[in-house]
């Protein structure tokens, strides 16, 4: 039986295909956010669609940040708890809850991620990361805002003071929130943030890629190359960041 793709997400796609042809810059996020592969009707990143020539997801369930070319100004991964907020498939079933799998624990207001163009061979051009939780549990929401910066380290894309969450930080992953940038002239560093200012909150699933051959390293534990594409989709991923040609 066929699913029907939300609409939103049929948007986002259309978007990134013309984006790709018109060489434009583009942000997104995608509410809800359950897992990496569109191979269920829930939300998922717009990312593995694209025909990108390399694609990088690290999801942090080797218990590493361990992507090449990638490397972040504070934090630390974060293993199985009651507290912890894995996007929700990474433990291998959807069922609302992300505590038996990893996240990324930002221990400050904010996180920067950074792209070595010498390790991967460029900067990558597509960029993406999913908030996940935060700890102090504001009523309201979160108020979140995700920079994109260059090479000469200016900010070139903003997606500023979007709420996320719902009270809750028991590993509910139904307020899950992907964001995302495209830059055809590449992204050295991307910032997210904040805005009320929380010490205590989580992030998971960085992806990031572009055109090209993507980083010529050897395939430890934690890394498997597997071809994009059915091929890919069908193909089984070991847990922690995954590299895609």
């Amino acid at each position: 039986m066929a699913t029907r793709l939300p609409l939103a997400l049929l948007l986002i796609g259309a978007l990134f295909a013309a984006s790709a042809a018109e060489a434009r810059a583009v942000s997104f996020n995608v509410d809800s956010y359950r897992e990496f592969e569109d191979d269920t009707p829930f939300a998922h990143s717009p990312l593995p669609g694209l025909g990108l020539g390399y694609l990088i997801l690290e999801d942090f369930e080797d218990g590493l940040l361990n992507a090449p070319g990638v490397t972040a100004s504070r934090g630390s991964v974060v293993g199985p708890g009651i507290f912890t907020d894995s996007i929700d498939a990474d433990d291998g079933s959807v069922d609302g809850l992300g505590q038996a799998g990893h996240s990324y624990s930002v221990q400050g207001e904010n996180v920067d991620f950074f792209f070595d163009a010498d390790v991967l061979g460029a900067l990558p051009t597509h960029v993406a990361i999913a908030w996940t939780d935060v700890g102090n549990r504001p009523a309201n929401g979160e108020a979140v805002s995700v920079f994109a910066f260059n090479a000469s380290d200016a900010i070139v894309e903003s997606i500023v003071g979007i709420t996320v969450g719902e009270g809750l930080n028991t590993g509910q992953t139904g307020e899950d929130h992907l964001f995302g940038f495209e830059r055809p002239e590449g992204i050295a560093r991307i910032r997210i943030k904040s805005d009320t200012g929380s010490t205590d909150w989580e992030v998971d699933h960085l992806q990031f890629g572009g055109p090209g051959a993507g980083p010529a390293v050897p395939e430890p534990t934690s890394l498997a190359l597997v071809g994009l594409g059915a091929a890919a989709l069908a193909s089984r991923r070991r847990r922690g960041a995954a590299v895609r040609r």
